[in-house]
Order: structure tokens, then sequence, then C-alpha cells
């Protein structure tokens, strides 16, 4: 049996909705201003959470919801996502992105630079599109975004 809070637009008062017969669609009359509402039910489907994906070269790498570190593959690395690349000035820890499920069931993903990384050298730069980011800032990629981390460019698709 599926229930949905619905605010009545008539009115305003909130009201608990339960579809006890399985119905496409209910029909009810507010109870406080008798305006006949017509409430849209729906068995809720399971559908797996794909967001994107990161690529360099070849290689694609799986976003997943919630934090992933992207960085250079090494041995010492705790980063989530391994960059294969030669690149000296793409840390072992770069940089993160955070993949949120709205409510809605879409998703969004924002790019930050790990802090320690800030310092006067520019060679352990983060960027998205060719804007460079500040220590703190977020970005919220968008679909054939370029990240580069140091001197490796990925792709966000």
């Amino acid at each position: 049996m599926e229930e949905l809070r619905i605010k009545c637009p008539a009115c305003g008062v909130i009201l608990d909705v339960k579809n006890s017969k399985n119905e496409a669609v209910k029909r009810i009359a507010c109870p406080s201003c008798k305006t006949t509402l017509d409430i849209a039910f729906h068995e809720e489907t399971k559908v797996d959470f794909h967001i994107g994906s990161l690529f360099f070269g070849d290689a694609r790498y799986e976003l997943k919801e919630g934090t992933n570190v992207i960085g250079r593959k090494h041995p010492s690395s705790k980063a989530d996502i391994q960059i294969a690349t030669g690149d000296p000035l793409l840390q072992t820890e770069h940089a993160c992105v955070n993949v949120i499920r709205l409510k809605n069931g879409d998703g969004k993903c924002v790019l930050t630079g790990l802090p320690f990384l800030y310092s006067s050298a520019d060679d352990c730069c983060v960027s998205v599109a060719g804007l460079p980011l500040a220590e703190g800032d977020e970005v919220l990629l968008q679909l054939g975004d370029e990240i580069q981390l140091g001197e490796t460019i990925i792709i966000y698709k």
C-alpha cells in the first residue's frame, strides 16, 4: 500500500492519502474545503542510479553515489578513482567528485580540489572547462566538461 502526503492546492491543508486499492489515480474530496482532488499513485520502481563516468583516453571510471576521490594510480594512493598516467603533477589524491542523489531521482556531481593541494605553486591546479578552481571552490559538473588535474585531462560523460 502506497501513501502520499500532499497539500491541497485550494486551501493548503496537508493530507495523508492512502492507496489501499492500488489505484493509479485516486479521487478524494479535501475534508477542509471539499475540493475534488485526483491523486496519482505509482509504485516506485527500482532503477539503478547512474550519474556518469570519467574518461581518460579509452579508460572509463564509473562514479558512485557519495564521495569519489580522484588521483594518480600509485600503490600508496587511497583514491577511489586512480588514473593510470605518468603525470607527476597529478597527485595520488587530487580532487573529489561528490555525487548527490536528488529527491526526484536525478543526481548531481560537484567537483572540488582537495585543500592541501593549494599553495603558491600553480602545478597542482584543478580546472573545469579551462577555469581554475580556487581553494574551497565547488563546481557543478555538466556532461562533456573537461576536468584538468595537474596536466591530466579527464572528461565527464
